[in-house]
Protein backbone atom coordinates (compact mmCIF):
# COMPACT_ATOMS: atom_id res chain seq x y z
CA UNK A 1 0.00 0.00 0.00
CA UNK A 2 1.00 3.38 -1.01
CA UNK A 3 1.85 6.87 1.40
CA UNK A 4 -1.21 8.49 -0.49
CA UNK A 5 -3.30 5.61 -0.12
CA UNK A 6 -2.50 5.76 3.53
CA UNK A 7 -2.65 8.97 3.94
CA UNK A 8 -6.37 9.12 2.44
CA UNK A 9 -7.09 6.13 4.88
CA UNK A 10 -6.34 8.22 8.04
CA UNK A 11 -7.75 11.80 6.43
CA UNK A 12 -11.56 9.94 6.37
CA UNK A 13 -11.68 9.32 9.67
CA UNK A 14 -10.12 12.48 11.09
CA UNK A 15 -12.27 14.44 8.72
CA UNK A 16 -15.52 12.97 10.25
CA UNK A 17 -14.24 12.83 14.05
CA UNK A 18 -13.90 16.82 13.43
CA UNK A 19 -17.24 17.56 11.82
CA UNK A 20 -19.06 15.63 14.30
CA UNK A 21 -17.06 17.64 16.97
CA UNK A 22 -17.83 20.66 15.02
CA UNK A 23 -21.25 20.17 15.22
CA UNK A 24 -21.31 19.84 18.53
CA UNK A 25 -20.10 22.94 19.66
CA UNK A 26 -23.18 24.60 18.57
CA UNK A 27 -21.12 27.27 16.66
CA UNK A 28 -22.42 28.27 13.13
CA UNK A 29 -20.86 25.84 10.44
CA UNK A 30 -19.11 29.31 8.96
CA UNK A 31 -17.35 29.57 12.08
CA UNK A 32 -16.35 25.99 12.56
CA UNK A 33 -15.41 25.05 9.04
CA UNK A 34 -11.78 27.59 9.37
CA UNK A 35 -11.36 25.24 12.01
CA UNK A 36 -11.41 22.05 10.58
CA UNK A 37 -9.09 23.23 7.92
CA UNK A 38 -7.16 24.46 10.43
CA UNK A 39 -6.19 21.92 12.18
CA UNK A 40 -6.81 18.43 9.76
CA UNK A 41 -3.13 18.41 8.81
CA UNK A 42 -2.31 18.58 12.23
CA UNK A 43 -4.78 15.95 13.09
CA UNK A 44 -3.79 13.55 10.06
CA UNK A 45 -0.06 13.95 10.98
CA UNK A 46 -1.15 12.62 14.88
CA UNK A 47 -2.43 9.90 13.29
CA UNK A 48 0.68 8.89 11.71
CA UNK A 49 3.20 9.32 14.28
CA UNK A 50 0.91 7.81 16.49
CA UNK A 51 0.77 4.63 14.56
CA UNK A 52 4.22 4.41 14.28
CA UNK A 53 4.90 4.43 17.70
CA UNK A 54 3.02 1.04 18.23
CA UNK A 55 4.37 -1.13 20.06
CA UNK A 56 7.49 0.93 20.51
CA UNK A 57 7.38 1.51 24.02
CA UNK A 58 6.57 -2.13 24.91
CA UNK A 59 9.66 -3.33 23.14
CA UNK A 60 12.41 -1.92 25.30
CA UNK A 61 13.17 -4.45 27.88
CA UNK A 62 16.30 -3.30 29.09
CA UNK A 63 19.12 -1.35 28.63
CA UNK A 64 20.83 -3.73 25.86
CA UNK A 65 17.76 -3.04 23.64
CA UNK A 66 19.42 -0.11 21.89
CA UNK A 67 17.94 0.38 18.81
CA UNK A 68 14.45 0.07 19.96
CA UNK A 69 15.40 2.94 22.14
CA UNK A 70 16.58 4.81 19.52
CA UNK A 71 13.30 4.15 17.78
CA UNK A 72 11.20 4.74 21.26
CA UNK A 73 13.43 8.61 20.86
CA UNK A 74 12.81 8.89 16.94
CA UNK A 75 8.77 8.22 18.10
CA UNK A 76 8.31 10.70 20.81
CA UNK A 77 10.40 13.60 19.23
CA UNK A 78 7.97 13.28 15.91
CA UNK A 79 4.84 13.24 18.23
CA UNK A 80 6.34 16.04 20.00
CA UNK A 81 6.74 17.85 16.33
CA UNK A 82 3.08 17.36 16.02
CA UNK A 83 2.02 18.68 19.49
CA UNK A 84 4.19 22.07 18.69
CA UNK A 85 2.65 22.36 15.40
CA UNK A 86 -1.00 21.98 17.13
CA UNK A 87 -0.18 24.60 19.44
CA UNK A 88 0.80 27.04 17.13
CA UNK A 89 -2.76 26.56 15.26
CA UNK A 90 -4.41 26.54 18.63
CA UNK A 91 -2.88 30.17 19.85
CA UNK A 92 -3.40 31.44 15.62
CA UNK A 93 -6.72 30.49 16.03
CA UNK A 94 -7.53 32.04 19.45
CA UNK A 95 -5.78 35.28 18.58
CA UNK A 96 -8.48 35.87 15.85
CA UNK A 97 -11.27 34.71 18.34
CA UNK A 98 -10.35 37.21 20.76
CA UNK A 99 -9.87 39.88 18.33
CA UNK A 100 -13.46 39.31 17.01
CA UNK A 101 -14.71 39.03 20.56
CA UNK A 102 -13.26 42.63 21.31
CA UNK A 103 -14.52 43.78 18.12
CA UNK A 104 -18.26 42.68 19.58
CA UNK A 105 -17.78 44.57 22.79
CA UNK A 106 -17.07 47.12 21.48
CA UNK A 107 -19.64 47.32 18.80
CA UNK A 108 -21.61 46.96 21.91
CA UNK A 109 -20.53 49.08 24.23
CA UNK A 110 -21.63 51.95 21.75
CA UNK A 111 -24.83 50.85 21.52
CA UNK A 112 -25.55 50.63 25.65
CA UNK A 113 -23.53 54.39 25.60
CA UNK A 114 -26.24 56.12 23.43
CA UNK A 115 -28.95 53.61 25.00
CA UNK A 116 -28.36 53.60 28.75
CA UNK A 117 -28.89 57.41 30.23
CA UNK A 118 -31.81 57.76 28.47
CA UNK A 119 -33.28 54.58 29.68
CA UNK A 120 -32.42 55.81 33.33
CA UNK A 121 -34.05 59.22 32.75
CA UNK A 122 -37.17 57.19 31.87
CA UNK A 123 -37.25 54.84 34.56
CA UNK A 124 -36.68 57.52 36.91
CA UNK A 125 -39.68 59.70 35.41
CA UNK A 126 -41.43 55.70 35.94
CA UNK A 127 -40.28 55.16 39.66
CA UNK A 128 -41.48 58.87 40.54
CA UNK A 129 -44.87 58.07 41.91
CA UNK A 130 -43.49 54.58 43.35
CA UNK A 131 -40.98 57.05 45.13
CA UNK A 132 -43.49 59.50 46.50
CA UNK A 133 -45.98 56.29 48.13
CA UNK A 134 -43.11 55.03 49.31
CA UNK A 135 -41.84 58.57 51.18
CA UNK A 136 -45.34 58.73 52.18
CA UNK A 137 -45.38 55.78 53.84
CA UNK A 138 -41.69 56.30 55.29
CA UNK A 139 -43.39 59.10 57.05
CA UNK A 140 -46.62 56.92 58.01
CA UNK A 141 -44.03 54.60 60.01
CA UNK A 142 -42.11 56.90 61.70
CA UNK A 143 -44.57 58.58 63.19
CA UNK A 144 -47.02 55.51 64.21
CA UNK A 145 -43.47 54.43 65.53
CA UNK A 146 -42.82 57.65 67.52
CA UNK A 147 -46.35 57.43 68.93
CA UNK A 148 -45.89 53.75 70.49
CA UNK A 149 -42.31 54.28 71.10
CA UNK A 150 -43.45 55.61 75.30
CA UNK A 151 -45.47 52.60 75.39
CA UNK A 152 -43.49 49.42 74.36
CA UNK A 153 -40.02 48.29 74.47
CA UNK A 154 -39.93 47.20 70.67
CA UNK A 155 -41.70 49.03 67.67
CA UNK A 156 -40.16 46.61 65.56
CA UNK A 157 -42.40 43.94 66.72
CA UNK A 158 -45.36 46.12 65.10
CA UNK A 159 -46.08 45.96 61.42
CA UNK A 160 -47.80 49.15 61.46
CA UNK A 161 -46.20 50.77 58.12
CA UNK A 162 -49.31 49.42 56.27
CA UNK A 163 -52.05 49.03 59.13
CA UNK A 164 -55.78 50.77 58.62
CA UNK A 165 -56.02 54.03 60.72
CA UNK A 166 -58.81 52.79 63.06
CA UNK A 167 -56.45 49.84 63.23
CA UNK A 168 -53.09 51.87 64.47
CA UNK A 169 -55.73 53.88 66.82
CA UNK A 170 -57.10 50.74 68.46
CA UNK A 171 -53.45 49.07 68.87
CA UNK A 172 -52.48 52.66 70.61
CA UNK A 173 -55.20 52.84 73.25
CA UNK A 174 -54.51 48.94 73.82
CA UNK A 175 -50.94 49.79 74.35
CA UNK A 176 -51.25 52.52 75.82
CA UNK A 177 -53.73 51.31 78.85
CA UNK A 178 -51.73 48.05 79.23
CA UNK A 179 -48.81 50.06 79.72
CA UNK A 180 -50.75 52.49 82.34
CA UNK A 181 -52.29 49.54 84.02
CA UNK A 182 -48.69 47.46 84.09
CA UNK A 183 -47.09 50.88 86.04
CA UNK A 184 -50.29 50.93 88.46
CA UNK A 185 -50.34 47.75 89.13
CA UNK A 186 -46.05 47.81 89.88
CA UNK A 187 -46.70 50.77 92.26
CA UNK A 188 -49.41 49.19 94.02
CA UNK A 189 -47.51 46.00 94.29
CA UNK A 190 -44.42 47.66 95.71
CA UNK A 191 -46.65 49.91 97.69
CA UNK A 192 -48.18 46.58 99.61
CA UNK A 193 -44.43 45.34 99.50
CA UNK A 194 -43.44 48.21 101.51
CA UNK A 195 -46.74 47.85 103.80
CA UNK A 196 -45.63 44.58 104.55
CA UNK A 197 -42.29 45.16 105.25
CA UNK A 198 -43.48 47.79 107.92
CA UNK A 199 -45.69 45.40 109.44
CA UNK A 200 -42.33 42.92 109.89
CA UNK A 201 -40.22 45.11 111.49
CA UNK A 202 -42.83 46.03 113.97
CA UNK A 203 -43.93 42.53 114.46
CA UNK A 204 -40.29 41.84 114.99
CA UNK A 205 -39.91 44.44 117.51
CA UNK A 206 -42.85 43.51 119.29
CA UNK A 207 -41.63 39.43 119.43
CA UNK A 208 -37.74 41.27 120.42
CA UNK A 209 -39.75 43.45 123.41
CA UNK A 210 -41.46 40.21 125.11
CA UNK A 211 -38.13 38.21 124.55
CA UNK A 212 -36.38 40.87 126.37
CA UNK A 213 -38.67 41.10 129.41
CA UNK A 214 -39.14 37.22 129.19
CA UNK A 215 -35.17 37.77 129.61
CA UNK A 216 -35.39 40.11 132.50
CA UNK A 217 -37.91 38.06 134.74
CA UNK A 218 -35.32 35.15 134.15
CA UNK A 219 -32.28 37.16 135.21
CA UNK A 220 -34.65 38.26 138.19
CA UNK A 221 -35.89 34.84 139.13
CA UNK A 222 -32.83 33.43 138.85
CA UNK A 223 -30.89 36.37 141.15
CA UNK A 224 -33.03 36.01 143.49
CA UNK A 225 -32.45 32.15 143.55
CA UNK A 226 -28.62 33.11 144.16
CA UNK A 227 -29.71 35.81 147.02
CA UNK A 228 -31.02 33.11 149.14
CA UNK A 229 -28.58 30.33 148.44
CA UNK A 230 -25.74 32.90 149.66
CA UNK A 231 -28.03 33.61 153.02
CA UNK A 232 -28.09 29.74 153.36
CA UNK A 233 -24.92 29.63 153.39
CA UNK A 234 -23.70 32.86 155.23
CA UNK A 235 -25.47 31.59 157.47
CA UNK A 236 -24.43 28.23 157.81
CA UNK A 237 -21.01 29.98 158.00
CA UNK A 238 -22.05 31.42 161.28
CA UNK A 239 -23.66 29.09 162.81
CA UNK A 240 -20.56 26.71 162.01
CA UNK A 241 -18.34 29.81 163.67
CA UNK A 242 -20.63 29.58 166.60
CA UNK A 243 -20.36 26.22 167.22
CA UNK A 244 -16.19 26.60 166.41
CA UNK A 245 -16.56 29.82 169.18
CA UNK A 246 -18.62 27.37 172.20
CA UNK A 247 -16.17 24.73 171.61
CA UNK A 248 -12.84 26.67 172.01
CA UNK A 249 -14.55 28.15 175.26
CA UNK A 250 -15.76 25.32 176.38
CA UNK A 251 -12.34 23.98 175.96
CA UNK A 252 -10.70 27.10 177.82
CA UNK A 253 -13.26 26.57 181.14
CA UNK A 254 -12.35 22.79 181.51
CA UNK A 255 -9.10 23.82 180.96
CA UNK A 256 -8.91 26.43 183.66
CA UNK A 257 -11.16 24.42 185.98
CA UNK A 258 -8.75 21.56 187.02
CA UNK A 259 -6.85 18.89 185.71
CA UNK A 260 -8.70 16.74 188.01
CA UNK A 261 -11.77 17.46 186.27
CA UNK A 262 -9.97 16.05 183.13
CA UNK A 263 -12.64 13.49 182.64
CA UNK A 264 -15.58 15.42 183.09
CA UNK A 265 -14.35 18.38 180.98
CA UNK A 266 -13.61 15.85 178.55
CA UNK A 267 -17.19 14.37 178.77
CA UNK A 268 -18.94 17.46 178.42
CA UNK A 269 -16.54 18.92 175.55
CA UNK A 270 -17.70 15.47 173.87
CA UNK A 271 -21.16 16.32 174.44
CA UNK A 272 -20.57 19.96 173.24
CA UNK A 273 -19.17 18.49 169.74
CA UNK A 274 -21.51 16.08 169.57
CA UNK A 275 -24.45 18.67 169.75
CA UNK A 276 -22.44 21.48 167.25
CA UNK A 277 -21.59 18.36 164.90
CA UNK A 278 -25.55 17.91 165.18
CA UNK A 279 -26.17 20.89 164.44
CA UNK A 280 -23.83 21.22 161.26
CA UNK A 281 -25.75 18.70 160.04
CA UNK A 282 -28.66 19.80 160.47
CA UNK A 283 -27.95 23.46 159.31
CA UNK A 284 -25.64 21.60 156.17
CA UNK A 285 -28.81 19.57 155.65
CA UNK A 286 -31.57 22.55 155.55
CA UNK A 287 -29.09 24.27 153.18
CA UNK A 288 -28.89 21.81 150.66
CA UNK A 289 -32.83 21.52 150.50
CA UNK A 290 -33.13 24.75 150.15
CA UNK A 291 -30.46 24.91 147.36
CA UNK A 292 -32.75 22.09 145.41
CA UNK A 293 -35.91 23.88 146.19
CA UNK A 294 -34.70 26.96 144.97
CA UNK A 295 -33.10 24.86 142.03
CA UNK A 296 -36.61 23.33 141.01
CA UNK A 297 -38.38 26.72 141.35
CA UNK A 298 -35.71 27.72 138.38
CA UNK A 299 -36.27 24.83 136.41
CA UNK A 300 -39.99 25.56 136.63
CA UNK A 301 -40.02 29.12 136.10
CA UNK A 302 -37.49 28.10 132.84
CA UNK A 303 -40.11 25.64 131.42
CA UNK A 304 -42.95 27.94 131.80
CA UNK A 305 -41.03 30.77 130.33
CA UNK A 306 -39.96 28.05 127.17
CA UNK A 307 -43.65 27.31 127.26
CA UNK A 308 -45.03 30.99 126.37
CA UNK A 309 -42.03 31.49 123.85
CA UNK A 310 -43.51 28.15 121.98
CA UNK A 311 -46.78 29.46 122.31
CA UNK A 312 -45.55 33.09 120.94
CA UNK A 313 -43.75 31.29 117.79
CA UNK A 314 -46.46 29.27 117.31
CA UNK A 315 -48.90 32.46 117.06
CA UNK A 316 -46.37 34.25 115.05
CA UNK A 317 -46.10 31.07 112.22
CA UNK A 318 -50.03 31.36 112.44
CA UNK A 319 -50.52 34.89 111.59
CA UNK A 320 -47.50 34.80 109.07
CA UNK A 321 -49.58 31.99 106.74
CA UNK A 322 -52.77 33.72 107.31
CA UNK A 323 -51.26 36.94 105.77
CA UNK A 324 -49.99 34.94 103.24
CA UNK A 325 -52.91 33.42 102.28
CA UNK A 326 -54.60 36.44 102.43
CA UNK A 327 -52.17 38.22 100.09
CA UNK A 328 -52.30 35.52 97.57
CA UNK A 329 -55.95 35.31 97.36
CA UNK A 330 -55.49 38.89 97.27
CA UNK A 331 -53.61 38.69 94.35
CA UNK A 332 -55.32 36.20 92.51
CA UNK A 333 -58.27 37.77 92.73
CA UNK A 334 -56.87 41.28 91.02
CA UNK A 335 -55.23 38.95 88.36
CA UNK A 336 -58.85 37.54 87.19
CA UNK A 337 -59.31 40.96 85.89
CA UNK A 338 -55.72 41.64 84.41
CA UNK A 339 -56.15 38.15 83.00
CA UNK A 340 -59.54 39.22 81.19
CA UNK A 341 -57.86 42.76 80.21
CA UNK A 342 -55.14 41.18 78.78
CA UNK A 343 -57.08 38.60 76.41
CA UNK A 344 -59.74 40.67 75.40
CA UNK A 345 -56.63 42.82 74.37
CA UNK A 346 -55.47 39.67 72.38
CA UNK A 347 -58.61 39.11 70.75
CA UNK A 348 -58.41 42.71 69.35
CA UNK A 349 -55.27 42.27 67.75
CA UNK A 350 -55.94 39.13 66.63
CA UNK A 351 -59.50 40.24 65.13
CA UNK A 352 -57.74 43.53 63.93
CA UNK A 353 -55.49 41.89 61.61
CA UNK A 354 -55.71 44.07 57.93
CA UNK A 355 -56.20 41.85 54.86
CA UNK A 356 -53.53 43.11 52.43
CA UNK A 357 -52.76 41.91 48.95
CA UNK A 358 -49.29 40.87 49.34
CA UNK A 359 -49.49 37.45 50.57
CA UNK A 360 -45.60 37.44 52.06
CA UNK A 361 -46.17 40.49 54.22
CA UNK A 362 -50.12 39.44 55.16
CA UNK A 363 -48.06 35.90 56.52
CA UNK A 364 -45.41 37.79 57.96
CA UNK A 365 -47.93 39.82 59.80
CA UNK A 366 -50.15 37.28 60.90
CA UNK A 367 -47.00 35.42 62.37
CA UNK A 368 -45.58 38.91 64.19
CA UNK A 369 -49.47 38.92 66.10
CA UNK A 370 -49.74 35.45 66.70
CA UNK A 371 -46.13 35.72 68.65
CA UNK A 372 -47.23 38.54 70.37
CA UNK A 373 -50.36 37.25 71.40
CA UNK A 374 -48.83 33.66 72.29
CA UNK A 375 -46.30 36.00 74.56
CA UNK A 376 -50.21 37.82 76.19
CA UNK A 377 -51.14 34.51 76.52
CA UNK A 378 -48.33 33.24 78.48
CA UNK A 379 -48.08 36.14 80.95
CA UNK A 380 -51.76 35.68 82.02
CA UNK A 381 -51.48 32.11 82.37
CA UNK A 382 -48.28 33.13 84.93
CA UNK A 383 -50.51 35.65 86.98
Amino acid sequence: MTTETQTLEIVEPVEAQLVAYAGKTGLEQTSTTPLVAAFRPVFVESRQVLADAVGVAESVKDATCVSEIRKARACRLAIRKVRIEGDKVRKAQKATALAYGKAVDGFYNILEADLAPVEKALQDAEDTAERAEVARKDGIEAGRKAALSPYVQDVALYAVRDMAEPAFQALLVGVKTAKEQSEAAAAKAEADRIAAEKARIAEEARIKAENDKLRQEALALEAAAKAEREAAEAKLAAERAEAARLAAEAKAKADAEAKAAAAKAAMERAAVEAKAKAEREAIEAKARAEKAAADAQAAKERAAREKVEAELKAQRDAEAKKAAAEALAKRKAESAGDAEKVNNYAATIRHTIPKLKNDTLQGEIERQAESFIAWLEKKVAAL
